[in-house]
């Protein structure tokens, strides 16, 4: 609807409103599909090590070698970033530049 707006705006002060309604739609859009469930995957990979280190591990010998390289694996955060251009994150999708 905004963008038919645009288009028939008969003012700039309309059309600027109208393209600013659709500018903020679209950084929701982002934020919403992109960086929250990139910020929810990414927490739920960090905590994983935590998870393994509090489940008594030390108990069961057989699997302690691959839990320990798990634990080891997991103290480097894990990032989403596609293409290595811009990370999703909820930190990045909320930043004012």
């Amino acid at each position: 609807m905004e963008m038919y707006r645009i288009a028939k705006a008969s003012t700039i002060g309309a059309a600027l409103r109208s393209f600013l309604f659709v500018v903020a739609g679209v950084l929701q859009m982002f934020l919403m599909c992109f960086a929250l469930p990139a910020q929810k995957l990414t927490d739920e990979a960090n905590k994983a090590g935590e998870s393994i280190y509090f489940s008594l591990w030390y108990n069961h010998p057989e699997h302690a070698k691959p839990l320990v390289n798990i634990i080891a694996r997991s103290n480097k955060l894990v990032k989403i970033v596609p293409c290595g251009i811009l990370e999703f994150s909820l930190e990045k999708g909320l930043a004012v530049s």
